[in-house]
């Protein structure tokens, strides 16, 4: 059984299969094509499949691409970051924080729309998994700090996390707000 459930935005969701136990552990379905569409998303396909590895503490992103991405944690714990950033969108820069990954009532994925930007701050050292709609290419991809001001996301760990260079190079987002346009792209 799959349950499907908006996220907190408009357009993003939550996926939960079932798990199926028994004496060897158990056994659950990460992600299947029909999940999204009964949720009401089309046109929706896998066309790269990444997967990280992060220390505790590492915080990645917040990143926007312009593609469609499914997200799983097989080990580790994260809290994941989804915020809408399509300028001019009654729901710009509003966010939903989300705690997935290897614990009980955690093995969930995440749907981030195109246009949405997301990032994911690691509890432990994490495994991350995400399917995107579109093969990697780093024209169209826009930023924004973790502890943006215009976002004011409410971390519930993140203190003094560990970033990558380019995270820590973001400008504020009220400075380049005319970057972001409506569908999801970079100008």
């Amino acid at each position: 059984m799959v349950g499907i459930q908006r996220a907190g935005l408009k357009g993003a969701q939550v996926i939960n299969h079932e798990m199926f136990y028994d004496s060897r552990g158990y056994f659950k379905y990460a992600f299947q094509a029909g999940d999204l569409m009964s949720g009401g998303v089309d046109g929706y396909e896998v066309r790269q499949v990444n997967h990280s590895y992060s220390l505790k503490n590492v915080l990645r992103g917040i990143h926007r691409e312009p593609w469609q991405k499914v997200i799983y944690v097989p080990s580790g714990i994260a809290e994941i970051c989804v915020v809408n950033l399509i300028l001019g969108h009654e729901e710009f820069a509003d966010y939903f924080l989300i705690t997935v990954g290897d614990f009980v009532g955690g093995r969930k994925a995440v749907y981030v729309p195109q246009g949405f930007g997301n990032a994911f701050h690691c509890l432990e050292d994490t495994h991350y998994i995400n399917l995107v709609s579109k093969k990697f290419k780093d024209e169209g991809r826009l930023g924004a700090r973790w502890d943006d001001p215009l976002l004011q996301i409410n971390w519930t760990h993140a203190r003094d996390p560990i970033l990558s260079a380019q995270d820590m190079a973001w400008h504020p987002l009220g400075d380049r707000i005319n970057d972001f346009d409506g569908v999801g792209n970079a100008l």
